[in-house]
Parts: structure tokens; C-alpha cells; sequence
């Protein structure tokens, strides 16, 4: 399912968010590990820094909670990945990333 539209950020900006350069990249392997099947240390590397790519990440009292990614796409920016520990993690990101995409239309996909 895809949901398409232009957001409005639903909260204050969270003083946890910040550039996924903040994260280490050790970390943010691991997290991404623990979701998704695959071990993928040089696709997430280039992912994370394609050109283009927004990488936000939660990280709260030294500990990384979620991470998110906007990027570019055809009809409008796309959000993905978007993982959290919490649901308070995932909105605090998603809240970030629609910051970051300054009133254009965002798509999120919903596996």
C-alpha cells in the first residue's frame, strides 16, 4: 500500500533527531540487522549517502531507537526506510523526515 500526500509535521521538532552522521555506523548496521534479513553493510553505506538522501536518526541517551530515510522519487519524495523501536521513535522521525521535505509531497510505502 502506498499513501501519497503532503504532511504537516505533527509535533515539535525532537531534540533526539539528528543527521545520521551523529550515529555510528557500527550501530546503525546492527539496528538495521535486527529488522530486515539480510546483512547489507555496503548497500546501506551507499544508501545512506546517495545523493539526494536525507538520513535521520533517534538516538536517546547514547543509544540509537530508529532511523529514517527521504530521498527523491518520481511523483514525490519517498520515505524508506523508516525504522523504530517505539512508536513515539517512528513518529518523531516521520515528523523529521516531513520537516525536511518542506511541504512537497511524501510517499510512504506500507509493506
Amino acid at each position: 500500500m502506498r499513501y501519497i500526500g503532503a504532511l504537516s509535521a505533527g509535533q515539535e521538532p525532537d531534540r533526539h533527531v539528528r543527521p545520521v552522521e551523529a550515529a555510528s555506523l557500527r550501530a546503525l548496521l546492527a539496528y538495521d540487522g535486527a529488522y530486515l534479513p539480510a546483512d547489507r553493510p555496503r548497500f546501506l553505506e551507499s544508501w545512506l549517502a546517495a545523493p539526494g538522501h536525507r538520513a535521520l536518526a533517534r538516538i536517546v541517551d547514547g543509544t540509537l531507537t530508529g532511523y529514517g530515510v527521504l530521498r527523491p522519487g518520481r511523483n514525490a519524495l519517498r520515505a524508506g526506510p523508516l525504522l523504530a523501536d517505539t512508536r513515539a521513535d517512528a513518529e518523531a522521525l516521520l515528523d523529521a523526515l516531513i520537516t525536511e521535505a518542506d511541504g512537497r509531497p511524501i510517499a510512504i510505502d506500507v509493506p
